[in-house]
């Protein structure tokens, strides 16, 4: 197992947790947070509301997934052509347009850009049509997850696929939104936010309900994958 191997395994897993991470923030603050009242004014601390600082952190949360994501590229076309790192550079427009996987790196980039712009302009101004191309965008790149795993090795559009997307897409703001609503969101819970108790159970009634359903979903199709994958218990012992 070659450096260069680990360093796209790696990069992969963290663009992975950037776009979860972004897919469940961007869902849960529109589903959870912003409609129990959650994204007001810090009493203690200044003018900045829990709105602004959460959408910082979604912001820079893209900016991290869009790095890991061209760090993963040129991993990636190093490894599956074997080319050398130094030299792997002049070959990324003929892998991007000319392979299956550099051609979804390529959607995942051109996805990328608009999050990052809407990310930013949420910042200050925060509007409807804003929140929704973000949960689009972002939802977007999950699809892009499954068809470039072993589900979309026989075409992309068929049950397999689907139902890996279904399971991503449930994941998201399960997983994604409990670190967003622990990260973004704890002040609600501390001597500092006591005025602001009130809040926190409504949106914690909000959220467990939304997570209740994604586990149910992520559980179906997870045992439904696995008669698509899992052949023999063989397949688990017995192969990478």
């Amino acid at each position: 197992m070659t450096i260069p191997y680990v360093l796209m395994v790696l990069s992969y897993w963290l663009f992975l947790t950037g776009v979860i991470f972004l897919a469940g923030a961007l869902f849960s603050r529109f589903i959870v947070t912003g409609p129990s009242g959650a994204d007001v004014c810090v009493i203690e601390g200044g003018k900045r509301c829990f709105g602004e600082t959460a959408s910082v952190v979604i912001f820079l949360s893209a900016l991290f997934t869009f790095v890991f994501n061209l760090i993963h590229l040129v991993f990636h076309a190093s490894v599956m052509t074997e080319t050398p790192l130094t030299g792997v550079f002049p070959i990324l427009p003929i892998f991007l347009v000319k392979t299956k996987y550099g051609q979804l790196i390529l959607i995942r980039t051109i996805l990328l850009l608009p999050l990052i712009i809407v990310a930013f302009l949420t910042i200050r101004r925060p509007r409807l049509w804003l929140a929704l191309s973000g949960i689009a965008l972002s939802f977007s790149i999950v699809v892009t997850l499954s068809i470039s795993g072993h589900q979309g090795v026989n075409g992309y559009f068929n049950l397999p696929v689907v139902t890996d997307t279904l399971h991503i897409t449930a994941a998201a703001p399960w997983i994604g939104g409990i670190f967003f609503i622990r990260l973004c969101y704890s002040f609600l819970l501390k001597a500092g936010g006591r005025d602001l108790w009130g809040v926190f159970p409504d949106l914690i009634n909000r959220f467990s309900n939304l997570a209740t359903y994604c586990v149910y979903v992520a559980g179906v199709t997870g045992i439904v994958l696995v008669f698509f994958r899992v052949k023999d218990f063989e397949v688990l012992t017995g192969t990478t």
